[in-house]
């Protein structure tokens, strides 16, 4: 359609040029070949530009088309991959909540267990007839039972600490250890020292 809009003008620029010079008088016709010519490249070359132009805006849809392409195939493989991966998660928050609900299960069986465990070791130590007031009296109690074991252990420690000595004396001192008599030990030797 252009070209041919063109050719119109081009005709209707001649015509006009050959009856501005006169009625029935004829034109340079080189000049207004050369014109027309020249008109013609100019226009020509113009097309060839939008053309090209044309061309390149092509090449670059069918890039943009090519990229969005590759990224709608980029997109669906993602949400395939998301949604394969949304059953495990939600496999893994079912155990999660099954490992949760066991572990309070556990915790109470566990409270439980202590509490008659302390129970039983109550009832062993302070049988059925102790009341839970009378408990603590009696723990309060024991401290002189271990006191008189712990001067027992002190008391034997000393004896044998006396025997120590007595035996190093004897072997430092052979002739005062000849003296004694008999009959004569650490026991007697305290004594005799008391009265």
């Amino acid at each position: 359609m252009q070209k041919g809009w063109m050719e119109e003008r081009h005709t209707d620029v001649t015509v006009e040029e050959c009856t501005a010079v006169g009625l029935g008088g004829c034109c340079d016709c080189r000049e207004v070949v050369t014109r027309i010519t020249e008109q013609v490249r100019a226009e020509s070359e113009q097309w060839t530009e939008m053309q090209a132009m044309l061309e390149q805006v092509r090449l670059e849809m069918q890039d943009l088309q090519s990229s969005r392409d590759l990224w709608e195939r980029r997109a669906v493989a993602s949400e395939i991959s998301v949604r394969s991966l949304h059953a495990p998660m939600l496999e893994w928050k079912h155990r999660a909540h099954v490992s949760e609900r066991r572990v309070d299960e556990l915790q109470k069986q566990v409270s439980e267990l202590q509490k008659k465990l302390l129970h039983s070791l109550r009832f062993d130590l302070f049988g059925p007839s102790f009341s839970s007031q009378e408990r603590p009296e009696t723990h309060r109690a024991t401290p002189p039972r271990i006191k008189s074991q712990q001067k027992k252990k002190t008391t034997d420690s000393n004896k044998e600490k006396e025997k120590h000595v007595l035996v190093c004396r004897a072997k430092n001192s052979p002739n005062d250890f000849l003296k004694r008599t008999p009959l004569q030990d650490v026991g007697n030797i305290s004594r005799l020292h008391q009265r």
